[in-house]
């Protein structure tokens, strides 16, 4: 009933924040259409005016500055793989997914060629790296024959014939260990995600006179 899914929705608003609250309702939702297209005698008990934050102010602004940017570079040089990629997040402006499942055979002479899904916008697809990153991801050790510049850790190994490590996946929390690290120099930080690095990319390329056509394709 609409009750049960609004007390519901409450105690995650409370415990877990608004937008975990409509994360929830989005799953609610997509259950209770599915079985209300099956059963005729059902009806959604989902109505307008349930959602707890508003799409405007659920998209995101927050960009680092640049005492932040310069506390995560070096803190980053304390988290091996980790640290690696969150560099290269902040270099390439690219997505999590798309850096932290780069492939050692997608670099030729200096250009990444990102892989692109069917229909996937928002992908820069060839990116000449700049040397900085280059030399990031030319430290990378080669493990075992893994195809991806940022394995995951030996613990998550797959054993079997003809299996590799995968792509790292530990975001969770090496971005806590980044954060408390940081939070000694910044006590006061804001809280912020891995995401934020691509707004901040995109708001550095502007400062530093990259045209905005150029900065979008990026």
């Amino acid at each position: 009933r609409r009750g049960d899914i609004v007390r519901l929705l409450d105690r995650i608003e409370d415990e877990r924040g608004a937008g975990a609250a409509d994360g929830i309702l989005a799953v609610i939702r997509q259950i209770a259409f599915w079985h209300q297209a099956r059963d005729e005698a059902y009806h959604s008990p989902i109505a307008r005016g349930m959602r707890r934050t508003r799409p405007a102010e659920r998209r995101r602004k927050r960009i680092l500055t640049d005492l932040e940017i310069r506390t995560m570079w070096e803190a980053c040089d304390k988290l091996g793989v980790f640290g690696a990629l969150t560099k290269t997040l902040l270099l390439t402006t690219q997505r999590r997914t798309k850096v932290s499942t780069m492939k050692w055979s997608d670099i030729e002479d200096g250009v990444w060629t990102i892989a692109v899904a069917h229909r996937e916008k928002g992908t820069g697809e060839k990116l000449t790296l700049p040397k900085l990153t280059r030399d990031i991801i030319e430290a990378q050790p080669v493990v075992d024959e893994c195809p991806y510049v940022f394995p995951a850790s030996r613990e998550g190994r797959r054993d079997g014939p003809g299996q590799d490590f995968g792509s790292f996946s530990a975001f969770g929390q090496n971005k806590d260990a980044l954060d408390a690290i940081m939070r000694e120099t910044i006590p006061n930080m804001a809280p912020w995600i891995l995401h934020d690095l691509r707004r901040t990319g995109r708001s550095l390329m502007s400062r530093a006179g990259v045209r905005s056509e150029i900065s979008e394709r990026v």
